[in-house]
């Protein structure tokens, strides 16, 4: 099945949404990038290391798909899909142990 468009503007609009959601909840420690049609959260370890946490897929016109890492560069869908504040809430609620700082 063919990926839906995306536009690049809102991905960028996107990161920043996730950053400042980041920001009010204290998560300090949490980076944010863009990757394609993702908008990926990662932290950076002390030895320089990006470890990437949760991402959140553009499926189309304010509408996303909250993914999460299993292992180094693999990433399982989960079902969540909806507007991204409601998908930062779900994913600092039902996932925080993946956004918490180690």
């Amino acid at each position: 099945m063919p990926q839906p468009q995306y536009s690049e503007f809102l991905v960028v609009a996107a990161q920043d949404t996730v950053a400042k959601l980041l920001r009010e909840r204290g998560l300090h420690h949490l980076k944010v990038t863009s990757r394609g049609r993702h908008v990926v959260v990662y932290s950076e370890e002390a030895d320089g290391e990006k470890v990437s946490r949760i991402r959140f897929c553009t499926l189309g016109h304010d509408q996303f798909r909250l993914d999460v890492t299993t292992h180094p560069g693999r990433w399982e869908q989960t079902p969540y899909e909806g507007p991204l504040p409601q998908l930062c809430d779900t994913a600092l609620t039902d996932f925080s142990w993946l956004l918490a700082e180690f």
